[in-house]
């Protein structure tokens, strides 16, 4: 079936620094990674939040679709193909932490995709994803930059989604810059939002 679904065909690209940096700021505010965890990383691309989390011995297995070049993608115990939308290969709560890293911005079905989630996870579902207010403000200024973008996310989507699912919702705020407002105008000024669903 066609799709334009750039996750699916394996088009996300991202500027390297840039997501490096977010990574690190990512893992500082999420916080409470415990030693041995098992963390399922639905869409890991190339294998970032491995790269960030290697130090934390923790139990890392990524999942995407069109994983090339697994032997080069370290800090994982292992790396599956896989649709998030629709069969992650996993047992029911099999993870004690799924991590979700730009990515549900570019599924077609964020319903089911948090769904599956939920199903693999025994403790929280950590989503983070551009904040749709400063997209909305970047396409004034560069017509077309996030054109790949299927569905601009905001605060308010994020907790309706949470309930919608039974979830308890906790919402943190993303940013490389403007980190001192934050607290007060993170829902305008962040760059990125960080959903963290509570499952027990």
């Amino acid at each position: 079936m066609k799709t334009n679904n750039v996750y699916k065909k394996g088009r996300v690209h991202v500027n390297t620094g840039a997501q490096d940096t977010t990574y690190e700021r990512l893992i500082h505010l999420i916080g409470r990674i415990k030693p041995s965890e098992k963390i399922f990383d639905a869409g890991c691309a190339n294998g970032w939040l491995g790269k960030h989390l290697k130090n934390k011995n923790v139990h890392l297995i990524g999942g995407d679709l069109n994983v090339k070049n697994t032997d080069k993608i370290k800090g994982y115990s292992k790396i599956i193909n896989c649709d998030i939308e629709k069969n992650i290969p996993l047992k029911n709560k099999e993870v004690d932490t799924t991590i979700s890293i730009s990515v549900f911005q570019y599924l077609d079905d964020i319903d089911s995709a948090l769904e599956e989630c939920k199903r693999i996870t025994r403790s929280r579902i950590i989503i983070n994803v551009p904040n749709s207010k400063l997209l909305y403000w970047r396409n004034l200024f560069s017509p077309g930059r996030n054109a790949n973008v299927v569905k601009y996310m905001d605060t308010k989507l994020l907790k309706n989604i949470g309930k919608k699912h039974g979830l308890k919702t906790k919402i943190l705020y993303l940013s490389n810059k403007f980190d001192r407002f934050r607290k007060l105008w993170g829902n305008v000024l962040s760059g990125g939002i960080v959903a963290i669903y509570e499952l027990e």
